[in-house]
């Protein structure tokens, strides 16, 4: 790229994520409330967003805060779809497959969340959100032990964490007991009690 191409890729990219401080959850903050003129200033930051994947289609920082817009909008489709094309650029960056892991469980899309934590959980991932994350996809889906086993980890990572626990001994007993696994969140909270 030339260096004006570079500059109005810059321009563009620090005008659409100026647009979304105070929008959009990040970095734990809680999802704001969004009215009339907060979805113009979102929509408006995507279609910037665009325009820089445009010139670099593989900015996949670009594509994740297009992602955060896209939730912020209530469409966990099209963020989903962001964000894997994020994950197509990003080296297997954790965050963005926590990202992946939490809008694709949330859309009961567990094969996604699945094929994406598989390979960081499987091979000596410390991240308890993606333990959890991925061990949540298992159970949903029936994979008892497997999710044991991640729930486990996520044990060792974060020992004094009592969800950690209840998640194993949830397992446990949908195990011995040979119950019918939860298919969603709904339905584990009603296990866990």
């Amino acid at each position: 790229m030339n260096t004006d191409i570079i500059q109005k890729h810059n321009k563009l990219y620090d005008e659409a994520y100026s647009l979304l401080k105070g929008l959009v959850h990040l970095d734990g903050n809680p999802e704001p409330s969004i009215g009339f003129f907060a979805k113009r200033k979102l929509n408006r930051s995507i279609k910037l967003f665009r325009e820089v994947l445009e010139i670099n289609p593989k900015n996949w920082a670009a594509s994740v805060f297009t992602a955060k817009a896209y939730q912020s909008l209530g469409n966990n489709e099209l963020a989903l779809n962001s964000l894997m094309v994020a994950w197509e650029h990003c080296d297997g960056n954790p965050s963005v497959a926590k990202e992946i892991g939490m809008t694709a469980g949330q859309l009961g899309r567990h094969d996604v969340v699945i094929s994406v934590l598989r390979p960081l959980c499987e091979h000596g991932n410390n991240d308890a959100g993606l333990l959890i994350n991925f061990g949540l996809s298992l159970l949903f889906t029936g994979m008892l032990d497997s999710a044991k086993a991640q729930f486990e980890s996520a044990m060792k990572v974060e020992p004094n964490n009592p969800m950690n626990v209840k998640l194993v001994k949830t397992t446990d007993m949908i195990i011995e007991k040979g119950l019918k696994h939860p298919a969603n969140e709904r339905e584990l909270l009603l296990l866990l009690g």
